[in-house]
């Protein structure tokens, strides 16, 4: 014999409202993981990516980071632990240069931009027979060439036959801030 039916009391109701509830509850958590699992892919596929140069292209206000790849350009990367120190690769007069005219202006050319405000009459000297004559002379520092250019004042000569001796310290710094890889000596002699 069947036991006679229940009757649908206000409790059952309310089981019916929390088999829903668990229900869009379940399905939130799925949608969730579905989400989860495509950010994880998408920055698993980021970290392959091969860096490349960059073309400029029109982001508007709908746009998000999500939507396309981030690409870093290895030519603008600065690592400052590896970062160079700069060297005068070029210099005019050149190293042990004789005959030179006595109204020669010295030319060093850097690897990197230099710090204009270090290229200074304490940190470029400049000697003749031994003596200091950068009060004679004028700083002039070219960003376009890295180059920078010694000169006597106008009415000023170096002495015939004299050696000349400019000599730039550490305290010559790039325009990032790390100082000249080592103390740089350029000596050359005036004509007779």
């Amino acid at each position: 014999m069947e036991p006679p039916p229940r009757k649908k009391t206000r409790s059952d109701a309310g089981g019916l409202w929390v088999g829903i509830g668990i229900g869009a509850l379940v399905g939130l958590l799925i949608g969730a993981i579905v989400l989860l699992v495509m950010q994880i892919s998408r920055r698993e596929t980021l970290s392959t990516v091969e860096p490349q140069e960059l073309t400029p292209e029109v982001v508007t206000a709908n746009d998000t980071l999500l939507d396309r790849p981030v690409v870093v350009p290895t030519s603008t990367q600065v690592d400052t632990q590896t970062a160079q120190a700069p060297q005068i690769v070029v210099t005019s007069p050149e190293q042990e240069a004789v005959d030179v005219a006595n109204d020669a202006s010295v030319v060093l050319n850097f690897t990197v931009d230099m710090d204009q405000l270090s290229l200074t009459k304490t940190n470029v000297v400049l000697y003749q027979n031994g003596k200091n004559i950068s009060d004679r002379t004028t700083y002039s520092y070219d960003q376009a060439t890295r180059s920078l250019t010694v000169s006597l004042q106008p009415d000023k000569k170096f002495a015939a036959g004299s050696t000349i001796e400019l000599q730039v310290g550490t305290g010559a710094v790039s325009s990032t801030n790390i100082p000249l890889a080592k103390p740089y000596t350029l000596r050359f002699t005036i004509e007779a």
